[in-house]
């Protein structure tokens, strides 16, 4: 006998498995992409059945400067009242009592032009009560236990679709940031680059402007110019340039142009009429134009420390120079000076 029992019991509670088994999933999940409105139907067999649901934004294109505000749920009886709200949420859940049998209608409302796609869950639940226990002589204790088993976990279920359509709308935020923040670096370079290179363009008309300025106003002062001194070693190709352009400074009495390399001195030296002192020591210089005869104010000329290795006979024709400094060079004979034309010179 305690064995039957034992054996009914335990059927019994197979049977109560199998049952909860077989009710669970009876949850309607839809995936609906929303555009402007779109309606989902779901038909309520009894009157004060319990209608739960949830939905989740879960696909959804941001907004640059801001996520998007989100959509709005309304849900109407059959009668046409509305039942349930949801206002600008981009997921939400809801449960309420169907006041009457029939079709029940959920609208999403999208109030902007970006297409969304939408998670939708929804269960209606029913438990037997004592008035239907007493209409129905099927119906016992244990079915309404069995009921409320069931709608637990039902509630369970429907809980756990809601996490999920929650996290799969997380990864997606994550990685919709993820491509504005490296959208938003590249865009901050490429503007940073194209700031430096405006930023170069300008600095270097700026200053081509300002040298031209400089050079102009340099050159109108330069004609008056008496005395010009140079020492610093310029690159090789423009020391005969810058000798050149000495040669405009027509009121020029004074020149000394020490250790600039000068391997060449040009003949528009002969143009600078007014020179009276011409200092070219510590160069590379190997002889002299024959314009320099041309200078016939000279006073002094001092060429030391170079490598000449002659004299131009012209240099005779300078009567008024008193000093010549030939020192330290190359030569081997004054060649075809002629001293006595320079009566006054030291050499």
């Amino acid at each position: 006998m305690e064995g039957r029992q034992k054996e009914w019991s335990g059927k019994a509670l197979m049977l109560m498995v199998l049952l909860l088994v077989s009710f669970v999933g009876k949850i309607a999940s839809l995936s609906v992409t929303v555009n402007d409105i779109e309606c989902v139907y779901e038909y309520v067999l009894y009157e004060d059945d319990t209608v739960s649901g949830n939905f989740v934004v879960v696909d959804h294109d941001i907004f640059w400067g801001s996520d998007h505000p989100g959509l709005d749920l309304i849900v109407t009886s059959p009668g046409g009242n509305t039942v349930h709200t949801s206002k600008g949420t981009s997921g939400d859940k809801f449960e309420f009592k169907a006041p009457r049998s029939g079709m029940y209608k959920f609208c999403f409302h999208n109030p902007y032009s970006t297409p969304e796609t939408v998670s939708f869950n929804i269960h209606v639940g029913h438990i037997p009560n004592e008035h239907n226990i007493a209409k129905d002589e099927h119906l016992d204790p244990i079915n309404v236990k069995i009921a409320e088993l069931r709608e637990a976990l039902e509630s369970v279920t429907l809980e756990q679709k809601y996490l999920k359509a929650r996290d799969v709308r997380h990864r997606h935020t994550n990685e919709s940031t993820r491509r504005r923040v490296v959208m938003y670096t590249v865009g901050e370079y490429i503007a940073l680059a194209a700031a430096s290179a405006l930023q170069v363009v300008y600095i270097r008309k700026l200053f081509s402007k300002s040298v031209g300025y400089n050079r102009a106003y340099l050159c109108g002062k330069s004609l008056t110019l008496k005395d010009l001194e140079l020492s610093e070693v310029p690159p090789r190709p423009s020391a005969l340039q810058i000798m050149s352009e000495i040669a405009g400074l027509k009121c020029l009495t004074k020149l000394s142009v020490c250790d600039f390399s000068i391997r060449y001195l040009p003949p528009e030296i002969g143009c600078v009429y007014n020179l009276e002192y011409l200092d070219l020591s510590f160069n590379k210089m190997k002889s002299f134009p024959a314009e320099i005869s041309n200078l016939n104010a000279l006073i002094a000329l001092k060429v030391a420390n170079n490598k000449l290795v002659e004299l131009p006979s012209t240099l005779s024709s300078l009567q008024r120079l008193e000093i010549l400094d030939l020192s330290n060079n190359k030569l081997t004979s004054l060649g075809f000076l002629e001293l006595d034309l320079m009566p006054t010179s030291r050499i």
